[in-house]
């Protein structure tokens, strides 16, 4: 990933899990199953276009918006030969083609906030808890109090919602203003 985004000139920061490791164990956090990078939008789609074609082929870009189930909306991009073990049970064991097994690199976007950004936050919390009805299981025991009613609700109104239409919507309002 660093050596495609080198020779392309597209800059990118580690997020997440993979910063709070290189924080506070000067390396991955052991029980880690990827690494968050997070880029520009006009990078991430760089990325997108130039990344299967210069990387290794063990490498497999998993954009979300190829995909009829709903893990999350976030493109990653798997080592297809390196199998992690799954915490998330059988019905997860082959989801996004066994994706899930792999070791992968999560490519989240970076775009404009603008003043309204808690109403974008919302609604793309809102849209995100939709698309969760597609998923084959979710685990309800992570919610409390109005967030597992929420976690009941919204998926449960989201299955009837075309994962694409709900997928266009999250990357309308994550780009409006940007």
């Amino acid at each position: 990933f660093d050596r495609v985004c080198k020779k392309f000139e597209i800059p990118y920061f580690i997020n997440a899990g993979a910063l709070l490791g290189a924080i506070r164990h000067q390396d991955f956090i052991p029980w880690d199953d990827d690494l968050d990078i997070l880029l520009y939008r006009k990078d991430y789609e760089r990325v997108l276009d130039v990344f299967e074609k210069e990387a290794d082929q063990r490498f497999k870009v998993y954009d979300y918006h190829e995909y009829t189930e709903f893990f999350d909306i976030c493109t990653r991009i798997a080592d297809l030969d390196l199998v992690a073990p799954t915490t998330h049970g059988k019905k997860w064991d082959d989801f996004y083609e066994g994706r899930i097994c792999h070791t992968t690199i999560d490519l989240q976007v970076l775009d404009y906030v603008g003043k309204f950004h808690k109403l974008r936050l919302f609604l793309l919390k809102a849209i995100h808890a939709l698309a969760m009805g597609h998923r084959p299981e979710i685990e309800y025991g992570k919610f409390h109090g109005l967030l597992k009613l929420g976690a009941y609700i919204l998926p449960a109104v989201g299955r009837h919602i075309q994962l694409t239409k709900l997928t266009r919507a999250f990357d309308f309002v994550a780009q409006v203003g940007g």
